[in-house]
């Protein structure tokens, strides 16, 4: 993320050439800090307010020993309080002895974060130990290790962070019942017309399917069983919302679905698209999860826009929501799968507009 050489041009690593003024402590503090916001603002700015150090820090050192050390805290206390300075605590300094850390001696960064341990090195703690002469540090030595810490302890816990963040704001797929879905199906067939479609025994109300997959030999077979086909009767029809409800003349046991207002289907929420596009023996059927990107108003019907694949032969397939009802009639999308691109008119009639329909 930095170049320690950049930032303390080209010193020796532990020749001590920057003059600290003032209070050293704070001005070692304040420039630490400053350079983090910076470092995070230019490589990183779109995550560079998860950073430590923005709010307010508390700051211990000590100078002696031709040694410094600093222990930076972020105290995450809020905007408004200025930081808080002041001497390691004699129980530190004995800690850094005991580690043979003071007097200083040069170590790699990770070794001294190894040395020092969690307490003192971590997402919110940075500490230092390094040369120190009179009033005068060694930048380039502090920064190389201010970039060991941004690389190998910052960064890839704002990015955990991050990744848990854009996680949290996603909703999450459902467990959906696929094989529930297709046992409910059936596919629809005009011979003549070479047109076909699905259709879905719903609870309550029969075979529902979209009314432009009708033709007049229009029928309908369960998927795996293509040669036995069955006539089918009209109950109900409605060509503008496009819409039918059919029975099959067939005494074959039903495994019928569940369905659920779509009134409170919102943007993002999820969903699952059954068919049987170009339905050929063997097919298996296609289960499409996506979300609602939008809604179009057609025929006073506001249908629900998907991401999910819709493509000829789905039209009148359910459609469920979280909670594995069915919310809605796949009606409109493309030729073929192909062609999915040059279409955003992904489908779906809500399942309360089947209200709409008399026999």
């Amino acid at each position: 993320m930095m170049c320690a050489r950049e930032i303390g041009g080209p010193s020796s690593p532990t020749k001590c050439e920057w003059e600290l003024k003032g209070d050293p402590t704070l001005a070692l503090a304040n420039t630490l800090v400053s350079k983090i916001t910076e470092v995070a603002e230019q490589e990183v700015p779109d995550l560079s307010e998860q950073f430590p150090f923005k709010s307010v820090f508390m700051a211990q050192a000590y100078f002696g020993e031709s040694s410094l050390a600093i222990r930076v805290i972020d105290t995450q206390s809020g905007q408004g309080f200025i930081p808080t300075v002041g001497a390691l605590p004699d129980p530190n300094l004995d800690y850094l002895r005991d580690r043979r850390l003071l007097p200083f001696t040069p170590r790699t960064p990770a070794d001294l974060r190894s040395s020092l341990g969690a307490d003192w090195v971590s997402f919110r703690r940075f500490t230092y130990v390094g040369p120190y002469n009179e009033t005068r540090a060694c930048w380039p030595h502090l920064a190389r290790h201010l970039e060991e810490w941004l690389n190998e302890v910052v960064l890839p816990e704002v990015l955990r962070r991050n990744r848990t963040r854009v996680v949290r704001a996603i909703p999450q797929p459902p467990l959906y019942d696929p094989a529930m879905l297709l046992r409910a199906c059936w596919v629809l067939e005009s011979p003549s017309q070479h047109v076909q479609g699905t259709g879905f025994s719903l609870s309550g109300v029969g075979i529902v399917t979209c009314d432009h997959v009708l033709a007049d030999d229009t029928v309908a077979f369960r998927p795996g069983s293509p040669a036995n086909k069955h006539a089918i009767s009209v109950v109900s029809r409605n060509g503008t919302i496009d819409l039918a409800i059919l029975r099959v003349g067939h005494d074959e046991e039903l495994s019928p679905l569940t369905s659920q207002s779509a009134d409170s289907m919102r943007q993002n929420d999820h969903l699952l698209v059954c068919g049987f596009p170009n339905y050929r023996l063997g097919d298996s059927g296609i289960v499409s999860p996506g979300i609602v990107v939008g809604f179009r108003p057609k025929s006073s019907i506001r249908r629900l826009l998907t991401n999910a694949q819709i493509v000829r032969g789905m039209s009148g397939g359910p459609v469920l929501g979280s909670t594995n009802h069915v919310v809605g009639v796949a009606v409109t999308g493309a030729e073929r799968l192909d062609d999915l691109s040059q279409t955003e008119d992904l489908g779906i009639i809500p399942i309360d507009a089947l209200g709409h329909l008399t026999a």
